[in-house]
């Protein structure tokens, strides 16, 4: 990855790059990006909801959600980028000498770290992605109804960002020897996408419920 961050990129230019033949940027920064892009939309929900007097019931509630996804858009917006480095750093070890018994035993240690954090940057996009679902549901249930639908994508997109950054989690951990680093952080995993699945489907059902679908 040269020059600017790709957060700071167009669109068209990120785009561009990756659909380039290089593996990074790729999925994960993809899915990081996807969750920013949903908090996003959960933000501007309550932004619509806020600024109009009719609601000032829930304008409070509102404000800490609003607060919540603008914090958590941030926070994904650099994961966007750690995620590419990670993938790099991995690519690094792998390109480490291994002439000798030394050199192929600080690579396989370099291996093994590199990709214990590169497996612990998409758990933390699927941790934050499933955030931005619980904010998602609380836009729709209290948020501007005319908007209500804005919160119906926000869902979808952050729970496509928990699937999308937990199969990266997967695929890295097939390479890992730490059996007990293994096992926890499948478990973890299993439970953020059940409670995404859970806040999804009850965003889904707040969305139908108003707009008669």
């Amino acid at each position: 990855m040269k020059g600017r961050k790709l957060v700071e990129k167009k669109v068209t230019e990120f785009c561009q790059e990756l659909a380039s033949e290089s593996p990074a940027p790729g999925g994960g920064s993809v899915a990081a990006l996807s969750g920013a892009l949903a908090a996003s939309l959960a933000s501007m929900v309550c932004r619509l909801t806020v600024s109009k007097k009719k609601f000032t019931a829930v304008e409070e509630e509102m404000r800490v959600v609003m607060e919540g996804a603008d914090t958590v858009r941030q926070t994904l917006l650099k994961l966007v980028e750690e995620d590419t480095q990670a993938y790099e750093a991995v690519m690094d070890a792998y390109k480490l000498p291994k002439g000798t018994s030394d050199e192929r035993a600080a690579r396989e240690r370099a291996v093994q770290d590199a990709l214990k954090k590169a497996t612990g940057v998409p758990l933390e996009v699927a941790k934050q992605a499933t955030a931005v679902l619980g904010f998602a549901l609380r836009a729709a249930q209290r948020g501007n109804p005319n908007a209500v639908t804005d919160a119906g994508v926000c869902a979808l997109v952050a729970r496509a960002a928990v699937e999308g950054a937990i199969l990266n989690v997967k695929v890295n951990l097939e390479s890992i020897e730490d059996e007990g680093m293994v096992a926890e952080t499948r478990r973890v995993s299993e439970k953020i996408r059940s409670r995404a699945a859970e806040l999804a489907d009850k965003v889904g059902a707040e969305v139908a419920a108003k707009i008669g679908a």
